[in-house]
């Protein structure tokens, strides 16, 4: 009766990532086929500042809460129905862009209500 139960369970599992693999291509087909204009050829790149192109990448580590951990996923998923797929570095780099224009007194206001998480690494036991 328990590999009846696995056998379905895994054939359910099967059918669900087929349809969301076909959702997913459906948005990369409808994405790529767009009737926008043409891509640019390399002489038509637009310039980029020295300062950007050779703009060194820093790799961190920080702590953040699971609902903030999902909250990307969130994010990331929206972006994804738009056409537009993100990485989690990115959606954290345009938060930093959003923080950085808002007015000093909505900053404190939006810095105040994030909780404090304690640093470092949790002990496993």
């Amino acid at each position: 009766m328990a590999e009846r139960d696995m056998k379905s369970a895994l054939s359910a599992s099967l059918k669900a990532e087929e349809r969301s693999l076909e959702t997913r291509m459906a948005q990369a087909e409808a994405y790529f086929s767009h009737e926008g204009p043409s891509p640019l050829n390399a002489s038509e790149q637009p310039n980029k500042s020295p300062a950007m192109a050779h703009d060194k990448v820093i790799r961190d580590g920080f702590s953040m809460p699971t609902g903030d951990y999902k909250l990307i996923a969130a994010i990331q998923a929206r972006a994804l129905t738009s056409g537009i797929g993100v990485t989690k570095s990115k959606v954290l780099r345009a938060g930093l862009r959003v923080l950085d224009a808002l007015p000093l007194e909505q900053l404190k206001e939006v810095l105040t209500a994030v909780e404090d998480v304690k640093t470092g690494r949790p002990l496993v036991r």
